[in-house]
């Protein structure tokens, strides 16, 4: 008798199981995967508040806080590589006032003096964020520079670190003899940006929390969770030292918001008010936990504008940046080859800032040229790293049309600049071209 193998329609149905139950499979595991980097984040986030706790037992029972007595929330920039605490902060000498410093600047003082490894910084589910190396670093590092001679997770600590801290600067840093409840680590704060996300600020009054006097629905209290667990929650670290998988963001003292700020001056407050990042934020009062991270773009103030008589490249002609209007094409000309296929892009907007600036400084390049720019403003490396402009050296090889260009040397204007100064934000692009080299400089 002949055999008869499958028709048509049973192989199709066969098929479409097969693919049901993949579906369902793969869906277990994706799930089964999210369950283990949730524990390995916690794992992580239970070593750094061990590291925590010894290290303050060697500074005065201080956690750890980067800078000088009153040092403020800032970047680093190349003070990374810095020889001494007093150059990679800017504190001054002999009194320790003064300088800034990262939130990830602090976390690495636990890979410094608490041999906690820069993989434990690293939750898996937060996507963007890899393992500080120093070979993934600038290349003109010293032969013997090592882990314990940085002061920060590199260049762009932020893509190396997935944890937020409890804000180290002013009045309300903590101690080991501050409340055993308080929120002091935790995934990154959702309202701020990051390697995975640009968060959606306007969309905090759709977080609301289902306590009293709130009352929203749990769909509305979820809104509030960090996104590298999915929504779900997020892990905490507290004083005590214990470490919990807080499924809403109001976990800390008195069902404070770990991620906003207290809209009291006594209490905690589970919702709160968003962070406004940069020098100057403080907890609102001594039970108001409040976690951040550093951003991944501008940082405080924009004051990043160059003085009026700076050549910028216009459709291959140079320009003085004063004399720029928007839907002018920013860009090179043939023969001249373009970075980063930036192209030519339209000028959407000039910025002008009229004033006197005590941060402006003159870059030098190895051709004579010079370049003056008011504070923060942006420089393409050589090596693809974006460096503010009070942290240029010299000796650095910046981004230009036409290759690299050595900067012969860096300083800062003994007298104020007065006067206007001027920015430029180019349409779809990040960039644009200044001084006769064509230096890469950021565009906000």
């Amino acid at each position: 008798m002949k055999k008869q193998g499958f028709t048509l329609v049973e192989l199709l149905f066969v098929i479409e199981i097969i693919a049901l139950l993949m579906g369902i499979l793969m869906h277990a595991l994706a799930r089964v995967r999210q369950l283990a980097f949730r524990l390995i984040c916690g794992t992580n986030l239970s070593g750094i508040g061990k590291a925590m706790l010894i290290y303050a037992n060697d500074y005065e029972d201080e956690l750890p806080r980067a800078g000088g007595r009153n040092s403020e929330w800032d970047l680093l920039g190349q003070g990374w590589m810095a020889d001494d605490r007093y150059t990679a902060y800017g504190v001054t000498r002999g009194t320790g006032e003064g300088g800034k410093a990262s939130i990830s600047s602090c976390f690495y003082l636990l890979v410094k003096y608490a041999e906690v490894t820069p993989k434990s910084f690293v939750c898996k589910g937060d996507t963007g964020t890899t393992e500080f190396t120093l070979a993934d670093e600038d290349a003109s590092l010293p032969a013997d520079f090592e882990l314990i001679d940085a002061w920060d997770f590199g260049e762009t600590p932020y893509d190396n670190c997935s944890y937020s801290y409890h804000i180290p600067f002013g009045q309300y840093a903590l101690t080991t003899s501050s409340e055993p409840g308080l929120a002091v680590a935790a995934d990154r704060n959702p309202w701020i940006e990051s390697p995975a996300a640009d968060p959606d600020t306007s969309t905090f009054s759709a977080f609301v929390p289902d306590v009293a006097p709130y009352n929203g629905s749990t769909e509305d209290a979820l809104k509030g969770n960090a996104i590298s667990h999915q929504g779900e929650g997020q892990n905490v670290l507290f004083l005590d030292g214990h470490v919990e998988f807080a499924k809403r963001s109001f976990c800390s003292l008195e069902d404070d918001n770990i991620y906003t700020r207290s809209n009291s001056t006594t209490t905690g407050d589970p919702q709160g008010t968003l962070p406004s990042v940069g020098a100057g934020l403080t907890p609102a009062n001594r039970k108001d936990s409040l976690l951040v991270h550093d951003p991944t773009k501008s940082f405080g103030p924009k004051r990043r504008c160059f003085t009026a008589d700076t050549p910028v490249w216009i459709e291959g002609t140079l320009v003085p940046i004063s004399r720029i209007t928007t839907g002018q094409r920013v860009g090179g000309s043939v023969g001249i080859p373009m970075v980063a296929d930036a192209g030519l892009n339209d000028v959407e907007a000039v910025e002008i800032h009229p004033g006197q600036y005590t941060d402006c400084y003159d870059v030098v390049l190895e051709t004579g040229e010079c370049i003056s720019a008011v504070g923060s403003h942006r420089f393409l490396t050589e090596a693809g790293r974006w460096v503010i402009l009070e942290h240029l050296q010299s000796g650095m090889y910046l981004q230009a049309m036409d290759g690299p260009v050595r900067i012969a040397w860096v300083a800062q204007r003994m007298a104020p600049y007065v006067g206007t100064v001027y920015n430029l934000k180019i349409q779809d692009a990040d960039e644009y071209f200044v001084g006769v080299a064509g230096v890469v400089v950021r565009d906000y």
